[in-house]
């Protein structure tokens, strides 16, 4: 009898003891599976603790769950930057400085770009008469033969000369002669116009002068063209210390100017070259920069400066 009562009080705690391993089991894996559940919503959501996590931006909150498994953390840390950057999140440190300025800089050359490509077709809906005028300012279309006729009438005397074509050409501002902001004509269309600017009164100068056999120098300062002779006196407008262009067989740009009036420069520059265009062009000119400004602030995507990584902050 009393083996009986030993046998069944060994199978009632067998019994007991597998339903607790049981329970045990099941209580393990619904564990896990709220762990795994916990890591899934903090990757999705955000996490439940505060704390200030070491990442871009200004004020923002990071969340970690403080119960997971170390190495689940890691997992999930590992999951955060991947997403990060798949994203395209700011990133810390040098790098990142390196790709903002990079950034940065490519947009501001693409704006000088565009800003430089919209005023050249305002100023030269057809760029032929720009491409022609730089080819004729380094090589001067001197024509002796086109000013024959009138060398043969005037002194062997380079002031009288000077003289006699500031009164032959009548001074216009090239938007009115040409249409356009700067031109260079040629000697024909001097004689044949009777118009121009500063380009075409040395240009024919310089023509006669070389027709009667008469030495000369074509100066170039950064607001004036003019023809330089011996004996010649200096003046405000005309004087060689502004000179950066020369033809006296030392080459173009051999040397700086030795005196470089800036405010003198941009008061012409405004006088001759903006007072004369035509509104529509200003308009347009106007209009143009404007929306290439709001382009380049407003509509490509904005470029925002990574700020140094934060020292996280455990909170108790």
């Amino acid at each position: 009898m009393m083996l009986r009562r030993r046998g069944a009080l060994g199978m009632r705690k067998a019994r007991a003891r597998f339903a607790m391993t049981l329970r045990g089991q099941a209580a393990l894996g619904a564990g896990e599976a709220r762990t795994q559940g916990a890591g899934v919503a903090e990757l999705r959501t955000g996490p439940r603790t505060p704390h200030r996590a070491a990442q871009c931006g200004r004020g923002r909150q990071g969340f970690v769950v403080k119960r997971a498994p170390r190495t689940q953390g890691a997992l999930v840390a590992a999951l955060r930057a991947r997403l990060r950057t798949t994203h395209g999140a700011a990133q810390c440190g040098p790098a990142a400085e390196v790709s903002f300025f990079s950034s940065l800089l490519r947009r501001r050359l693409a704006m000088l770009v565009v800003i430089l490509a919209w005023t050249g077709f305002v100023l030269y809906p057809n760029p032929h008469t720009l491409a022609v005028s730089l080819s004729r300012l380094a090589q001067p279309p001197v024509d002796p033969a086109a000013v024959s006729t009138l060398a043969a009438g005037l002194p062997d005397d380079p002031v009288a000369v000077e003289a006699f074509s500031q009164g032959y050409v009548a001074y216009e501002y090239a938007w009115n002669a040409y249409g356009s902001p700067w031109y260079f004509p040629t000697v024909t269309e001097v004689v044949r116009d009777r118009v121009g600017d500063c380009q075409a009164e040395a240009i024919l100068t310089a023509s006669i002068l070389q027709a009667k056999g008469l030495p000369y120098t074509f100066r170039y300062s950064f607001d004036h063209v003019w023809v330089d002779y011996p004996g010649k006196a200096a003046t405000m407008l005309e004087d060689p210390a502004t000179a950066f262009v020369s033809n006296e067989g030392e080459g173009w740009f051999a040397s700086l100017p030795d005196r470089i009036p800036l405010r003198s420069i941009v008061q012409e520059r405004i006088k001759f070259h903006w007072y004369p265009m035509p509104l529509d062009r200003k308009l347009a000119l106007l209009v143009g920069l404007l929306l290439t400004l709001i382009w380049g602030e407003r509509l490509l995507p904005p470029l925002r400066r990574p700020s140094p990584a934060r020292v996280p902050e455990t909170v108790a």
